[in-house]
């Protein structure tokens, strides 16, 4: 043993023992000979009798020789921060997002199409909107009787500007009566699979050229989070190494390189799921929050795996640095594609003309479409500023449209309102008619708006 520093006589004492006795300590004479300690024995040991021997020292006493890998960990460690930051510099969004005031909502998509494009989920009470996209292109007549029964006419088969999962649901929708009309009481009894299947279909629609989220920045994100992986592997070497013990410490390594793997791919999950959070702010203190808690039990797991594995403080600390920073800037790369900012800035647009429309704006807007509040309700509702939309439209006088026939004509707020409280009982029949309930709290059925007199509205919105 190589001693690095000098330590007193005194520092030490042997016991002879037997049995758990002590026999005596002058059975031997000691010196110190340049750092070296001589220990001779006047005695012969006999059966039973053991030695005893304690050196009180310092923890600096005994130098133990670096392996080399932990000089190897030190530059990985050192080199992947920086690393880090050129990689997130060089992948991140550059490009800024502008949303413009947009009077309608994008062309070519559906109401449920920009459920999804705005939110990337979409639910069955944004499926059931259709039917109102479909009133709005003339091929549904809604006939809406003063007790809130309802029923539903054909004018026409879908063509071919509806998509095929919009075709099916058409289909199943009136098979639930007779082909030509179908009412309440025929879709209270009946059970529209197709509505709650095709929320895959709308899903599907958006892929390839269509695709919301930049994959590319997915593949970086998932590629830049196994650099920590070598780094987290060289810890538990070095001090396996240390403690005498690799085969327990790759094992637990592997535990830590797990659980690594599992929590940068929730976070890249959430941002990809949420991405639409990196350009509005909506529910971002949500994603925030819901990506703090997750590091936080990360953080727990790496205290808990050093602690059980005796690791190094130091590298402990270097490890866990390094991994964290890792995870937020993997969430971090993921963006949305030019396809899905262009049509969320659109869609955003439109919600933000809703949100502030004046009113002599919205006069000009009927002038050149008499229905215009009516062709985009079904776009209000899967935004969820359906009330919003209606209020805007106090006072303002407005042609009842032929697509619906109500027991009270559509010229004024009252009317609209019970027009309101209507259609969210077709709502309400027409998604419990689905396969499955719906999860979803927004529109028709979660806009707080209720209609008031004659025919009462239930606290809800279309």
């Amino acid at each position: 043993v190589n001693i690095t520093s000098p330590f007193n006589i005194d520092d030490y004492y042997v016991n002879f023992m037997e049995k758990g006795v002590n026999l005596g300590t002058k059975r031997y004479t000691s010196d110190i000979n340049n750092k070296t300690l001589i220990f001779t024995n006047l005695n012969n040991v006999n059966a039973g009798e053991y030695i005893n021997f304690t050196l009180q020292v310092d923890n600096n006493l005994f130098k133990r020789p670096t392996p080399f890998v932990y000089y190897v960990f030190l530059v990985l460690s050192l080199l992947t921060l920086p690393l880090f930051i050129f990689s997130y510099i060089k992948n991140k969004d550059k490009e800024p997002f502008i949303s413009a005031i947009e009077f309608y909502p994008p062309q070519n998509l559906n109401s449920a199409d920009v459920a999804y494009a705005y939110n990337q989920k979409v639910s069955t009470r944004d499926m059931v909107s259709l039917i109102f996209y479909w009133a709005s292109h003339n091929h549904i007549k809604i006939t809406i009787n003063k007790d809130k029964s309802f029923m539903l006419e054909k004018i026409n088969k879908l063509d071919d500007k509806h998509k095929k999962y919009e075709k099916t649901i058409f289909k199943d929708l009136f098979k639930a009566g007779d082909d030509k009309s179908v009412t309440d009481e025929q879709l209270e009894d009946a059970t529209i699979e197709s509505i709650n299947s095709s929320r895959k279909d709308v899903k599907d629609y958006f892929k390839n050229e269509k695709d919301l989220i930049n994959r590319h920045s997915i593949k970086k994100a998932r590629l830049i989070s196994l650099l920590p992986i070598i780094i987290i592997l060289l810890n538990f070497i070095y001090n396996g190494i240390l403690s005498h013990n690799l085969t327990s410490s790759l094992f637990m390594s592997l535990i830590l390189i797990v659980s690594f793997l599992i929590f940068s791919n929730l976070f890249i999950s959430i941002s990809k799921n949420n991405s639409k959070n990196k350009y509005i702010s909506e529910n971002k203190f949500k994603s925030i929050l819901l990506k703090s808690l997750l590091l936080l039990i990360y953080i727990i797991i790496n205290i808990f795996i050093s602690l059980y594995n005796q690791l190094s403080v130091s590298s402990t600390i270097i490890t866990l640095l390094i991994s964290i920073i890792d995870i937020v800037l993997c969430g971090l790369i993921v963006s949305r594609s030019d396809y899905g900012k262009d049509i969320l800035a659109k869609i955003e647009g439109f919600k933000n003309f809703i949100e502030v429309a004046e009113k002599e704006r919205l006069e000009a807007l009927l002038e050149d479409d008499p229905y215009y509040f009516y062709n985009t309700l079904p776009f209000a509702q899967v935004l969820g500023v359906t009330k919003k939309w209606i209020d805007k439209f106090d006072k303002i006088s407005m042609q009842q449209p032929p697509f619906y026939n109500t027991y009270y004509p559509m010229n004024d707020i009252y009317a609209i309102s019970m027009l309101n409280s209507s259609l969210n009982n077709i709502t309400s029949t027409v998604s419990s008619s689905a396969y499955a309930p719906s999860s979803s709290s927004d529109g028709f059925g979660g806009g707080g708006f209720s209609g008031g007199g004659g025919g009462g509205g239930g606290g809800s919105s279309w």
